[in-house]
């Protein structure tokens, strides 16, 4: 089984600000979101996956940091969320006053455009699915039990993949903060 949790809620999304591949820390609500999801003290994970982003590094330390230390967690660029590129650190209402509305939607909506000097959802589809193929999906053959601590648009793409959802479908998934997504099959 793979279990995919979106990291708590950020200091960005509290202050709808693209945080893309900054490192911004958690809020007190995110915190508090993930001392509130009890479903994962049931399982037992056979490996731990994380972005190596703070947000997921803490996200996974307050769900699951007292059963299994950080030293046997797997700690991967790979899983970093999308590059936001030169819109990283901007308020989303400052660039929808910039920006044509066209322009805006495109790329905040397309999976294959990508905002300037960052990723698109295709960019980061051609990063995860080698990564996933080589160390998370052989585990899951195995029948093994694998979480991912991860970001909104990672999670889309991964899902899109494992459904075998196209690019349209895939991207109209709304992710949750703190909130596991079960995927029970094998790839």
């Amino acid at each position: 089984m793979l279990i995919l949790v979106r990291h708590g809620e950020s200091e960005s999304n509290a202050n709808k600000t693209m945080a893309g591949q900054l490192n911004v820390p958690l809020t007190s609500e995110g915190r508090k979101q993930c001392r509130s999801i009890l479903d994962l003290a049931f399982y037992n994970f056979d490996a731990v996956f994380t972005s190596d982003l703070e947000r997921c590094l803490d996200t996974a330390e307050i769900m699951i940091g007292k059963r299994y230390p950080k030293d046997t967690w797997i700690v991967a660029e790979e899983l970093r969320e999308r590059s936001g590129g030169l819109f990283e650190g901007r308020a989303y209402s400052d660039l929808r006053k910039e920006l044509a509305p066209r322009e805006y939607k495109k790329w905040q909506r397309d999976y294959f455009e990508a905002p300037p000097m960052g990723e698109s959802l295709k960019d980061v589809e051609h990063r995860l699915i080698p990564f996933c193929q080589e160390n998370v999906f052989p585990l899951m053959q195995e029948g093994k039990d694998v979480i991912i601590f991860t970001h909104a648009r990672v999670i889309q793409v991964l899902i899109g993949y494992l459904k075998g959802m196209d690019e349209t479908e895939s991207i109209k998934l709304s992710i949750e903060n703190a909130t596991p997504y079960f995927y029970r099959g094998l790839v």
